[in-house]
């Protein structure tokens, strides 16, 4: 009798320890089943933001359009059936770009003189460092060595291998505050690698060229006949513009011959910028790191932001932009932008996955440029989206 009990309790041991390796088997099938949907659910999200963004016309790009809208900032949780994702569009040129920054504008986004030296090291050619910055002599010496890449990022990530950046530096608030009194933040929700906008006029023509233009077509343009002359004449004797802030200095330039000089013409004719900052788009924080930019002017274009700026010209609606200030900022502003940054997050189940794609949009076309899979453990704080969604948008139920 007892040997029985015995062989009963040894089967039902087995028993027990078999369903349990086949419950534990069960449920990671059923995760790696979660995680692909999730992942599907994912680009669901990029496919619903490629339909919106290839309708998405340039100038001027501003929040008035559908892409600023869709997701809701990522509080409209889109399901289909099972599934769900929920999703954010971010203007490229709403974010400073390293990738051609100056110095200046570096400091005033915040970061140290060692970070800014050595951003230039690395994405500029030669093997000189500057005096806190660091070359190939500096990583050739790391635990695991390599070179500096002497050229553009591809990824802001790749800040980590620059030195003087650390985690917390790119995806952490700061303790101090930058050079513009602004709040601190990460230089993550700041900054990008990849900001274009196109050389158009505000009715969608090339602009003309400031270098090659003659004094009667100036005039056409609607740019008085005095001012017109002293363009040619500063051309004429002190060599072509490298920047359109040195048009706006010559004798005579009044603000509204300054409207239509920025609107109408450029320097060279290159048929897109890169780096510039959109004033529809952009905040607070990203406007104040362009030099002459003030707090002040940055409140004042965030609050008309709404209504959205269609050209250049009506910076010099807004209190305290005038022709000396707008020739220091000129620059560095557009109200276009044809890059743009697609966060989705796709769930299923307790399975997450999250993306993040680069878009350009020309000629009616959504081309992704390219498509991470971020690292970050809580990409949704990083992003700073809230825990849970506010409204669900229901696509479609399962078959």
């Amino acid at each position: 009798m007892i040997l029985a009990m015995v062989v009963v309790f040894a089967v039902t041991a087995m028993l027990i320890s078999a369903l349990a390796v086949e419950r534990s088997e069960f449920r990671a099938a059923v995760q790696r089943i979660d995680a692909q949907r999730a992942r599907l659910a994912a680009q669901s999200g990029l496919a619903r933001a490629l339909a919106t963004l290839q309708f998405q016309v340039n100038a001027p790009v501003t929040q008035l359009d559908e892409w600023f809208t869709l997701g809701n900032q990522a509080n409209d949780s889109f399901t289909v059936g099972r599934i769900r994702f929920r999703m954010q569009i971010i203007d490229a040129a709403s974010l400073v770009n390293l990738n051609v920054a100056d110095e200046t504008q570096l400091q005033n986004l915040g970061l140290t003189s060692e970070q800014i030296d050595s951003l230039l090291d690395w994405r500029e050619e030669g093997f000189t460092p500057r005096p806190e910055g660091a070359k190939d002599e500096f990583y050739n010496t790391l635990e695991r060595p390599y070179n500096a890449k002497l050229g553009r990022l591809d990824h802001i990530d790749e800040l980590l291998l620059i030195k003087g950046f650390e985690p917390g530096s790119l995806f952490q608030t700061p303790e101090t505050q930058n050079t513009t009194g602004a709040t601190p933040q990460p230089i993550y929700s700041l900054a990008t690698v990849d900001s274009f906008s196109p050389n158009l006029t505000p009715d969608g023509q090339t602009k003309g060229n400031i270098n090659t233009v003659t004094q009667g077509a100036l005039t056409q343009a609607g740019v008085p006949a005095p001012i017109a002359a002293a363009i040619i004449l500063r051309r004429n004797t002190q060599g072509t513009f490298t920047r359109m802030g040195d048009v706006l200095t010559v004798a005579g330039m009044t603000p509204e011959a300054a409207g239509v000089v920025i609107d109408r013409f450029q320097v060279g004719g290159q048929p897109r910028n890169e780096g510039r900052i959109n004033v529809n788009t952009a905040r607070e924080d990203v406007l104040v790191t362009i030099p002459e930019l003030t707090t002040d002017i940055a409140q004042a274009i965030v609050s008309r932001q709404g209504a959205g700026i269609n050209a250049l010209s009506e910076m010099f609606q807004v209190p305290g932009v005038t022709v000396q200030t707008m020739a220091a900022m000129v620059d560095l502003l557009t109200t276009d932008s044809e890059v743009f940054i697609v966060r989705i997050e796709g769930q299923a189940g307790t399975s997450r996955y999250t993306l993040e794609a680069m878009v350009r949009v020309a000629d009616s076309r959504a081309q992704v440029l390219k498509v991470s899979e971020p690292v970050y453990r809580n990409m949704n704080a990083l992003w700073g989206w809230a825990e849970e969604t506010t409204n669900e948008i229901v696509l479609g139920e399962d078959e």
